[in-house]
């Protein structure tokens, strides 16, 4: 009898390089925080989706963040705003980021100052930034979205926005509202961002 062949034998490698192991390992460590990454992305944007609340409040201590020590856009925004005049009305007004201008520039030219904000959770924000200035007009702050109004017929001197536009459902309706709250012949003041828009 003959044995059948037998196959050869492979060589000895012992273990495997160490910095393959470590490239693998670190391949699967990085591939299982991507996976986890994305589904924590997911969960937190289902939750937005189903939460507004907890959304628009998010939204309010992000705007307040990012609008808080910027300089350069203050003196823009306070350049854009000094002619302000007579009865105001501004959508959109957030952390009231523009009143610390109107309050400065515009004192005495402001009768009264009306501002629409749809995010109840920046109501509180806004009070609290306005409670230190020294305003010498009546302020009401209104829970209404920018295409439904609901204000008078030619009823405002001037309305101002800045970042509003890019933020709305209807830019076009809000525009229309704008100009039917506005007083014939009278002023409009926005910003470069809302002009692009």
């Amino acid at each position: 009898y003959l044995s059948p062949p037998r196959p050869p034998s492979l060589p000895a490698t012992g273990r495997q390089n160490p910095s393959t192991d470590k490239m693998a390992s670190l391949c699967k460590l990085l591939s299982s925080f991507l996976f986890l990454l994305t589904l924590a992305l997911a969960l937190a944007l289902g939750y937005l989706q189903t939460h507004p609340d907890f959304r628009h409040r998010c939204f309010a201590d992000i705007c307040n963040c990012l609008v808080s020590g910027q300089p350069e856009q203050q003196a823009l925004r306070c350049s854009l705003l000094k002619d302000v005049q007579g009865d105001v009305l501004e959508l959109g007004p957030g952390p009231a980021t523009n009143m610390e201008c109107l309050a400065a520039h515009a004192e005495g030219q402001i009768k009264s100052y009306v501002g629409i904000e749809p995010n109840v959770f920046m109501h509180a924000i806004f009070r609290d930034k306005t409670s230190h200035l020294s305003l010498g007009f009546p302020v009401d702050l209104k829970t209404l979205e920018g295409e439904k109004l609901g204000l008078p017929d030619a009823s405002f001197d001037t309305v101002v926005f800045t970042h509003v536009l890019c933020s709305v459902h209807n830019a076009t309706q809000v525009l229309a509202e704008v100009e039917r709250v506005l007083k014939p012949c009278l002023l409009y003041t926005s910003d470069a961002a809302d002009e692009e828009d």
